[in-house]
């Protein structure tokens, strides 16, 4: 490593330790009560998401193939048709499939990172095992996605190679199952550490092109998370300079080792948050909006529209699949999300 290389990768495991020492003390205390009801609201958006998702084909299978194979303890729920309990690693990995399916749940305006996708089916699990309230799931909503954002805005990627779900949904759920479990900053480390090691390498274009795997990224990071918690109490974990090492030394991410902790306490992740009002990816709103009004000011029937041509940001332009073939890819197309606003026969270019 280049000496200013070592400089980054020592500031960001400072940063990375005072982080997790401020989160294992944070979720103590109140919280503001403008961060509270930011935190409510993205728990209900995204217990939305789960039950949305819950009711589609490949789900509701493959939440009855979690529930046949779990240890048949009744410890957490599966936020599903009958709402099933089962033990919390298996209900955290049932909700963990479904929060993501629809493209309905709430996101991070500031990175690119699912902070409530990440934490929530593992708090929920650990939180109705542990038999927590209401105001301790809030408080931990908040920290944990505090945490996870904090992670993604410090190592930020440069290009979409590796999708966020992969990237940050191990950390979110070991950061929340730990916060949950009030472990101590020391074990807490170890576990969020840990997730961070065991994130994966899930290409952005998977979710362009359709592959239904992407949507079981956040229930394999739920269910990494709550083990990573697990192990950490076994004095099993990665260190301080786990997360640099493997967001810049493995994945080739920039480093911005401030952003672990610039105006921590002070400063919410909750707050900053969007909800869909769509169920496609984000990129593509602003264009879905933007047709809306457009068909609201025109004249013309939408029968003589012939073709719509769409100009988006760099963000956007990766949403170029002009014929997605299963419903993730068409929630990544911007030429499909177009041509359904205006007419299933609109031909729309990109």
């Amino acid at each position: 490593m280049a000496k200013t290389d070592n400089a980054a990768r020592t500031q960001a495991a400072a940063n990375t330790v005072r982080l997790i020492d401020w989160a294992a003390h944070a979720v103590t205390k109140p919280l503001p009560e403008a961060v509270r009801r930011r935190a409510a609201i993205i728990l209900s958006d995204d217990i939305g998401a789960m039950v949305a998702g819950s009711l589609e084909t490949q789900v509701a299978r493959a939440q009855q193939a979690f529930l046949k194979t779990s240890s048949g303890s009744t410890e957490a729920t599966v936020l599903a048709r009958g709402a099933p309990r089962t033990d919390k690693y298996t209900a955290a990995s049932a909700n963990g499939m479904a929060i993501t399916w629809c493209e309905l749940d709430e996101g991070f305006r500031n990175a690119s990172c699912h902070g409530g996708a990440y934490t929530i089916p593992a708090l929920l699990a650990e939180a109705e095992a542990q038999g927590r309230t209401v105001e301790e799931v809030l408080r931990a909503l908040a920290v944990a996605y505090e945490v996870t954002t904090r992670f993604a805005l410090a190592f930020p990627f440069p290009v979409f190679n590796v999708h966020p779900h992969a990237a940050f949904a191990a950390i979110g759920g070991a950061a929340a199952a730990s916060l949950v479990r009030r472990q101590d900053a020391q074990t807490m480390l170890a576990a969020v550490t840990g997730g961070a090691s065991m994130s994966f390498a899930g290409p952005f274009d998977t979710a362009v092109e359709g592959a239904l795997v992407r949507n079981a990224w956040t229930s394999a990071g739920a269910w990494l998370g709550l083990r990573a918690a697990d192990w950490a109490e076994a004095g099993i974990g990665g260190n301080d300079v786990t997360p640099y090492d493997v967001f810049v030394g493995a994945y080739k991410t920039n480093a911005k080792p401030d952003a672990l902790v610039a105006g921590l306490g002070d400063t919410w992740s909750v707050t900053n948050g969007y909800h869909k009002v769509f169920a496609c990816c984000g990129y593509a709103h602003s264009a879905i909006e933007a047709t809306l009004e457009l068909l609201g000011r025109m004249q013309k029937k939408k029968e003589e529209i012939a073709e719509i041509v769409v100009e988006a940001a760099p963000g956007g332009q990766a949403l170029r699949n002009p014929e997605p073939e299963t419903v993730l890819a068409a929630k990544f197309s911007m030429p499909h999300a177009i041509a359904a606003t205006v007419q299933p026969s609109s031909l729309t270019r990109m």
